[in-house]
């Protein structure tokens, strides 16, 4: 056994793509649970079949949502802004030397 630890080498894209995947299967597991949540209520408080099928509309314009805004969200939530390549410079060029070297824009 070597001391020595071996590391592959991963692509960004490989990466996202991965994480793609993940989030997918989050979103169904989530789905999934809130199902089951609104199915238990409505049998505790005999609501009936109605309200499983207006959760299941509701979770579906959620899932939705949350899949394709939840960047924008995020991104609002914490208050993230364009930064000027005049107004910080050094981050600006060290994003875009990120960039740079994986083949995105900017």
């Amino acid at each position: 056994m070597s001391d020595t630890a071996s590391f592959e080498k991963i692509s960004f894209f490989d990466e996202i793509a991965a994480n793609k995947g993940q989030s997918l299967v989050l979103l169904f597991c989530m789905f999934a649970l809130y199902l089951a949540l609104i199915w238990i209520i409505s049998e505790t408080f005999g609501i009936g079949i109605f309200a499983v099928i207006i959760g299941l509309i509701v979770l579906v314009f959620y899932a939705i949502i949350g899949y394709f805004m939840g960047s924008s969200i995020i991104l609002k939530m914490s208050g993230a802004k364009r930064v000027a390549r005049e107004e910080y410079p050094y981050l600006y060029l060290t994003v875009e030397g990120l960039c740079a070297a994986n083949a995105i824009k900017p």
